[in-house]
């Protein structure tokens, strides 16, 4: 079973039905352990409660001037725009309210007259989305085969020879591509295959999107702007790791920017303010690469001692790996860890497939190396 990231959001109820309740840690539960102790190795950051956050929200309001936007103009919402346009290497950037919206909107756009999208089998796009491009785009989204981190030759040539080649034939508008990809352990598309489908997208006049949302997430020093370079619109998360309660950010061309604008005022995406979310993400954006190469560190220090410990790591499927890595193990072995680290305020997600998964965020910082190591010594 793969281990699907809403378990841990949904309460102390989704908690007593997995395999290892009594290890784990629902949110609601987080609220009364001491926040600054607390390693949370179960998603790509620590929860906050409300409460948390909204002290949180308070201090950055004293600290900023000028933060309020009105429709989602100005403010901290233009100052993020131009932050991530800038990070990607992008003409133009649009603060929405939902990475769902960011990806239907981009496709969209990209596509124009054209009705049929090629996309991962296992992306967010594809799997998560309520078939939002169908049904509100009339775009037709073809998935690659399953498990593949990007399509091979063989799957762009018969996809593109589908389309154009059959009785009646249609133009392919858009490819939509996932990088980290979720559902594949998180691991990222080499820049070789991006660089063969963008050739192959060329040939066709195909545009390409990037559902980025854990983009950041890539290894430190990573170059961004050279990373999406061949894509047309890219997307990022604001609510996965830079502390933003909701929220993404499109970058693209400026027209194609300025288009779906417009969309997300017809799809009604406009909200009055959007400085709740963005403040947060502008403040977090600046400290967050320095923080998360910290973490990384920190990742491979323990990776390193709980392989000392007698543990091996599961090997990566392919592509690049960021912060997700599985740690093989017995059930029993698992299921005394995760006693011990609970003990000791650190959360994992539940045993499942021979693993125990671990996902190196900024919270590893909240203790020291050994005594994160300890549990998995014995």
């Amino acid at each position: 079973m793969r281990t699907d990231r809403r378990t841990v959001l949904t309460g102390p109820a989704a908690f007593a039905a997995a395999p290892l309740a009594g290890a784990m840690l629902a949110p609601s539960q987080a609220s009364a352990q001491s926040a600054s102790r607390a390693v949370f190795l179960a998603n790509d950051t620590a929860f906050k409660e409300p409460e948390e956050f909204a002290r949180e929200l308070s201090a950055l309001t004293s600290r900023y001037n000028g933060a309020l936007d009105i429709y989602m103009e100005g403010g901290a919402v233009g100052e993020l725009e131009q932050a991530f346009a800038s990070l990607l290497g992008k003409e133009a950037c649009v603060f929405l309210p939902t990475g769902t919206l960011a990806n239907h909107l981009a496709v969209k756009t990209l596509c124009g007259p054209n009705p049929r999208a090629l996309c991962l089998h296992d992306s967010h796009v594809f799997r998560d989305e309520n078939d939002s491009l169908p049904t509100l785009g009339e775009i037709a989204l073809v998935p690659f085969p399953k498990g593949r981190i990007a399509p091979t030759t063989a799957d762009l040539d018969e996809a593109f020879d589908i389309a154009t080649r059959g009785p009646r034939p249609v133009s392919i508008g858009a490819i939509s591509l996932e990088s980290p990809i979720r559902r594949i352990d998180g691991q990222m598309i080499p820049f070789a295959d991006i660089e063969r489908i963008a050739a192959k997208a060329r040939e066709y006049g195909t545009r390409l999107h990037l559902d980025g949302a854990r983009l950041l997430l890539a290894p430190p020093g990573f170059d961004f702007a050279g990373y999406v370079a061949p894509f047309d619109t890219v997307y990022v998360s604001l609510y996965k790791y830079l502390g933003a309660p909701f929220g993404a950010v499109l970058a693209g061309s400026a027209g194609h920017i300025e288009t779906i604008r417009r969309q997300a005022a017809i799809y009604g995406s406009t909200l009055f303010n959007g400085w709740v979310a963005a403040l947060p993400a502008l403040d977090g954006l600046k400290s967050f690469r320095q923080d998360y190469e910290a973490a990384w560190t920190r990742g491979e220090e323990l990776l390193s001692a709980i392989s000392a410990s007698g543990y091996s790591l599961r090997a990566p499927v392919g592509g690049m790996g960021t912060n997700v890595h599985h740690i093989l193990m017995s059930e029993d072995q698992a299921k005394a860890i995760l006693t011990r680290a609970a003990a000791r305020e650190i959360y994992f997600h539940e045993w499942s497939n021979g693993a125990l998964p671990v996902q190196i965020n900024t919270s590893i910082l909240n203790q020291p190396l050994d005594d994160i190591a300890s549990i998995f010594a014995g």
